[in-house]
């Protein structure tokens, strides 16, 4: 035998060794994967297993409701938008139903009707008349013609710290800031 041949032999039994490692390998490997796999189904947790149903009713949706029961109620209001001529819509109803909804609910429920004078008799019968399909009784209702005069914008004003009224200084007084320096001065500093 030749040295050709006898490299020739040397280099084909190293690749038919280097493929039996690689198979071992590849079937070892598989089934370290196959055996993780079963293992991670039985204990393990998919992703999202601990989130609530979305139908469940979460604190947020509570506060959020409650929110905007007590914000219909404030305003009060039902404009022409609310009815399909002198008749409720779907969206003045929703209004009412919000209104009532409202647990902190004082008594009577006023209901402001910002609509044409024309409409006014047909709106005020078909807003009591739906009041009292929900179970309202009519001395617990109170129907007012225009718009809710304690509202006049869309939300409440925040007071900006130079709105803030300042207390009188006396010899017993607090301390009072000067709203555009922050300084603060006490009678016994005068």
């Amino acid at each position: 035998m030749t040295h050709a041949e006898n490299a020739d032999n040397i280099n084909e039994a190293v690749m038919i060794t280097s493929a039996r490692i690689r198979w071992a390998l590849g079937l070892l490997t598989g089934a370290i994967v196959l055996t993780l796999a079963a293992g991670c189904q039985q204990g393990m947790k998919k992703h999202g297993d601990d989130f609530a149903d979305e139908m469940e009713i979460r604190d947020l949706h509570r506060v959020m409701d409650a929110q905007v029961a007590r914000a219909a109620r404030e305003d009060g209001t039902l404009r022409s938008y609310h009815f399909n001529g002198v008749e409720l819509n779907t969206l003045g109803e929703d209004r009412l139903d919000l209104m009532l909804h409202d647990t902190g609910a004082y008594v009577p429920l006023v209901v402001y009707l910002d609509v044409p004078s024309t409409n006014l008799p047909g709106t005020r019968q078909s807003v009591a008349n739906f009041l009292k399909e929900r179970g309202v009784r009519e001395d617990q209702i109170t129907l007012e013609t225009g718009p809710n005069p304690n509202v006049t914008s869309p939300a409440f004003p925040t007071p900006q710290p130079w709105e803030q009224q300042s207390q009188p200084l006396n010899s017993s007084g607090p301390s009072v800031s000067t709203p555009m320096t922050g300084q603060s001065s006490s009678p016994q500093n005068h």
